[in-house]
């Protein structure tokens, strides 16, 4: 899985062998009847093509849907090499015409601007989606998105591919034991060219290798937290793509803190790291919000006491949140605050509560109802605190819960 994150083109070697199996099998008696003959199923075909991309540009230009350059830019290639195609069998006489035999040529002119068209939009399209679905979560389908857009562009860029099967030695018109032997010969070379696609899909998907290296590397979150009131301490790991071995690394780290602090851990209980699930609740990841519900969640809670840090984090007129001004208004049944968020150095903290927000000194439109909020604060030298003034309904039904409301800074 993610075999291909490594490298923008790396989609086309991995998928494009089994798109090029599908366009080359034989499509007899299921695209065109068995009893047509080859040369006019193969003239067939790519006038068919030729139709279809038209068609498409009419319908998409006409009603709106967006822009028809795409089938447009295909007829455009496809009918130049069948103009050319006609024109070459004026001039070489009646006789090979009325036989239906498509030129060679046809196929050199009319996939010259398919063939431009296709590989341009994969450049475009593979470089941004290549590590845009490398970094999505395990639940997007990320080898489909790749898988599909590849087989998109590789028919795209290859239009006329099928009719070009009906020049193979398979023809409608044997009889007797050639034609037996004809369509023997063609099952062995498609039953060895899905023998060699498979091999090569293994071989190009590395066989299960690891997907990142130096210049792609995996992207891990981690996040240390400690409860001042039970001292408590704990390390939350985050993977944000879909790749194997997450869960293993996760575990591996628990190992590695537990055993590095054996001295700290004679009465504590090492546990392995859980998996966690991410909602706006969960504070350990409030400073990821709203990224974190892209993100696999493992936490590891009871770890051995660290280092103690400075006691300049535990003094609160250097770290923490002061409450500058409170009034109530029992008429009205609003309660206002001016909170200051203090602390040291350049971190960024974080703000969660629960309340319905009246007004706010962040903008005018605070959110609707009853809910929760995340506020976040980027710091910069120079800068070590920020204000909020908060106006909360306290509604008689949540009146208790205003008057002391669920609040944590996260410094991350």
């Amino acid at each position: 899985q993610l075999s291909w994150f490594a490298g923008e083109w790396r989609p086309v070697a991995l998928y494009a062998s089994p798109v090029l199996l599908a366009l080359i099998s034989p499509p007899f008696g299921t695209l065109i009847p068995r009893s047509v003959p080859n040369a006019m199923s193969e003239r067939s075909l790519v006038h068919g093509a030729l139709l279809l991309n038209a068609f498409l540009a009419v319908i998409v230009q006409s009603t709106g849907i967006g822009s028809a350059v795409l089938p447009m830019l295909l007829s455009v290639g496809i009918g130049s090499g069948v103009a050319v195609g006609l024109l070459l069998e004026w001039q070489s006489g009646e006789n090979e015409k009325e036989e239906g035999t498509i030129h060679p040529v046809v196929y050199v002119v009319g996939s010259i601007l398919p063939l431009a068209v296709g590989v341009e939009l994969a450049v475009g399209t593979l470089d941004v989606f290549v590590p845009l679905t490398g970094r999505m979560p395990p639940f997007v389908p990320a080898e489909h998105i790749i898988a599909t857009l590849v087989a998109v562009f590789v028919f795209l860029s290859l239009p006329l591919l099928p009719a070009l099967v009906y020049r193979l030695p398979f023809s409608s018109q044997h009889s007797g034991s050639s034609s037996i032997a004809t369509r023997a010969n063609l099952r062995n070379i498609v039953r060895l060219a899905c023998v060699l696609s498979v091999v090569w899909f293994a071989f190009v998907s590395g066989w299960g290798s690891w997907p990142f290296d130096p210049a792609h590397p995996k992207r891990i979150f981690v996040s240390l937290s400690e409860s001042l009131p039970s001292g408590e301490y704990g390390v939350h790991i985050a993977g944000m793509d879909g790749a194997a071995g997450f869960p293993p690394l996760v575990q591996g780290l628990a190992q590695v803190v537990g055993t590095s602090n054996q001295q700290n851990a004679e009465n504590m209980d090492i546990r392995a790291a859980e998996k966690t699930a991410f909602d706006q609740w969960n504070s350990n990841w409030g400073p990821f919000y709203p990224l974190g519900v892209l993100l696999d969640h493992y936490s590891l809670v009871t770890l051995p006491n660290l280092t103690p840090g400075s006691e300049t984090w535990r003094e609160e007129q250097s770290f923490g949140v002061v409450v500058i001004e409170d009034s109530t208004d029992e008429a009205a049944g609003t309660r206002s605050l001016k909170l200051e968020m203090r602390h040291k150095d350049v971190i960024w903290t974080m703000l969660e509560f629960d309340a319905r927000i009246i007004s706010w000194s962040i903008d005018d439109n605070p959110p609707a109802g009853y809910t929760r909020h995340h506020i976040k604060e980027a710091s910069y030298y120079g800068t070590d605190i920020w204000t909020l003034d908060v106006t909360i309904d306290l509604n008689p039904d949540i009146h208790e819960s205003m008057r002391r409301p669920n609040t944590s800074l996260t410094p991350s």
